[in-house]
């Protein structure tokens, strides 16, 4: 274990000659030298596994064009985009491996229970595990504490599912579902958190790239649901409700009409230009403190409402409950994100020492099952608070006023104004991040026919004039869209578990097709009522009559592919 060491990542191809552009790892200088082995993760099909490097060169603002042996064309290069770059410990200089070891060096260790503990001194290797040696308060014996990356690497997942948008849905979920609020949360819970930290361990386990889709459907379906799903997440939908959130809870409360939703939301992405064009290191600083901040107020109201509920919990105010927490999973649009997701956790577990697949496996189930049962537990404390003020909220409120609401009655008028700041620069960090994101994908799907600034302009501008709809707009919306989007993916990145047992691309093929089919007539069937047919499909209450066709289709592509690849042997 650890034998091998991420040094740097490919971010794309610059020459016709297989010219790459190479980024330090983050915490490292640039590392890579002629003449050194590289092997490259995750490893692709038709793609080299291992090179040489034959040439580094400056290529400014951090970034070094890198040329390898036997990359010598700019398809292969293309293959190893998204790839890092992993090379033996035994080959880099001392000073980076010390740099590396010392890089938890003074922080304090504290226990929950005991307090302060001590200062780490130093990084200790065992054949297992990392270990912290750490020197006691008291100035006894040194203690050597485990460094379990798992819950590392659980907790960066966790903070990335943890978008400050989705805090508007649990409340408003419980506020509706009132005695059954366990149950509408189990449904949420399900078809959000837990399917997308599924969906991580999936993705991963099938190669970890944005490719495991398309790989999986095909090049051309796989490229449709890809597109289909980034858009919704980094244009149509994520971004401008983003700003819409910002407004309506730290703007709105204080300023009223004073200030409008569009001038407010032409600054909003003035800024999301202007940083995602020109990024800066307050990003990162803003969103490693934010999220903390905002999960620690999180836990304070919960345990406050918990305390002193708001109010009894009355009768359910819907009778499509699970429908309901279904469809707030997928608002919150955390399995649309997970191959993104999915690449950064597995770039986290390698830039680790993972350097085997069985044991970056391990270490990426164990870290969503932190993920998992974090965002489990935080999300049921605010379904419950939103459960408990039905009988004080009027239920003629949105639900980022419902969310404000709930604030102000636990945590007085400050509790407001810092949630507001809060919740509204976690937005502004995500817009930023979705937007950039999005228009590199634009830039890469179209061979930079269409340039990364191009294509930003136009995401922000497109979220802008969205975001003017106002946010329950925006949701209502986003519901027919995600409705026919969110199932196909769902099930690719399920069956994606399955992979190794699954022959080609048929069942997936017949199975995301099915659900395509079945959520869009599905969907057209809530907005018209023009096939009331419908309703007579197996778990149409409960929000997923697209399950039974999913299946259905599945078994039709196994069937197909069998005849098929049976044909073609013959």
């Amino acid at each position: 274990m650890r034998t091998w060491a991420n040094v740097a990542e490919l971010s794309k191809t610059k020459t016709l000659t297989g010219g790459l552009v190479a980024r330090c790892a983050p915490g490292l200088p640039f590392l890579l030298e002629e003449g050194m082995e590289v092997a490259f993760v995750p490893p692709r099909h038709d793609a080299p596994r291992r090179a040489r490097v034959l040439s580094v060169q400056d290529a400014g603002r951090d970034a070094f064009l890198v040329t390898f042996e036997g990359v010598d064309s700019i398809d292969v290069a293309e293959l190893l985009v998204g790839c890092s770059c992993l090379v033996r410990r035994a080959d880099l200089p001392e000073s980076a491996l010390a740099a590396e070891a010392d890089g938890l060096e003074g922080f304090e260790v504290r226990d929950a229970r005991a307090g302060f503990v001590g200062v780490v001194e130093s990084v200790v290797e065992n054949p297992g595990q990392f270990l912290l040696s750490v020197a006691p308060a008291d100035g006894g014996r040194r203690v050597l504490v485990p460094l379990v990356d798992a819950l590392v690497v659980g907790l960066a997942l966790f903070a990335m599912f943890f978008g400050a948008g989705n805090l508007i849905f649990p409340p408003y979920l419980g506020m509706e579902s009132g005695t059954l609020w366990p149950l509408g949360l189990a449904c949420f819970v399900f078809f959000d958190v837990v399917v997308s930290c599924v969906g991580v361990f999936a993705i991963n386990n099938a190669g970890g790239s944005i490719l495991s889709i398309q790989n999986a459907l095909g090049k051309k379906a796989g490229l449709a649901l890809n597109t289909a799903a980034i858009l919704c997440v980094g244009m149509l939908i994520a971004p401008p409700r983003c700003a819409a959130t910002t407004f309506e809870m730290a703007i709105a409360p204080w300023f009223g009409d004073a200030i409008g939703l569009l001038p407010f939301s032409v600054a909003f992405f003035a800024v999301v230009l202007l940083l995602t064009l020109k990024p800066t290191r307050i990003i990162d600083v803003v969103g490693k403190v934010l999220t903390p901040l905002l999960v620690a107020g999180i836990v304070v109201m919960v345990i406050a409402g918990i305390v002193n509920p708001l109010g009894p919990v009355g009768s359910p105010e819907t009778d499509a409950v699970v429908a309901d927490g279904v469809l707030a999973g997928y608002q919150t649009m955390d399995i649309l994100a997970v191959v993104g997701f999915s690449i950064l956790v597995q770039e986290s577990v390698r830039a680790a020492g993972y350097g085997e697949k069985r044991d970056q496996m391990r270490v990426t189930a164990r870290a969503s099952l932190v993920a998992c049962v974090l965002l489990a537990v935080i999300y049921g404390g605010l379904t419950y608070l939103g459960a408990t003020s039905a009988s004080v909220v009027p239920h003629t409120v949105s639900q980022a006023e419902l969310i404000t609401m709930i604030v102000w009655k636990i945590m007085g008028e400050a509790g407001v104004a810092v949630l507001g700041v809060v919740v509204g620069l976690a937005c502004l960090t995500t817009a930023i991040g979705l937007c950039g994101a999005t228009a590199d994908y634009v830039e890469r799907v179209t061979m930079r026919r269409v340039s990364y600034r191009a294509a930003l302009i136009i995401v922000v501008v497109a979220a802008l004039l969205i975001c003017n709809l106002g946010l329950t707009n925006i949701i209502a919306l986003a519901s027919p869209i995600l409705s026919v989007v969110c199932p196909p993916f769902m099930t690719t990145v399920v069956l994606l578990l399955f992979r190794k047992h699954l022959r080609g691309t048929w069942v997936f093929k017949g199975a995301a097709l099915a659900a395509v089919a079945a959520s869009l007539l599905l969907t057209v069937h809530d907005l018209t009522g023009a096939f009331a047919f419908v309703e007579a499909a197996p778990l149409y209450a409960y929000g997923f009559a697209w399950l039974l066709p999913s299946l259905v289709g599945g078994a039709a592509g196994a069937l197909l592919g069998r005849r098929f690849d049976s044909a073609a042997s013959g």
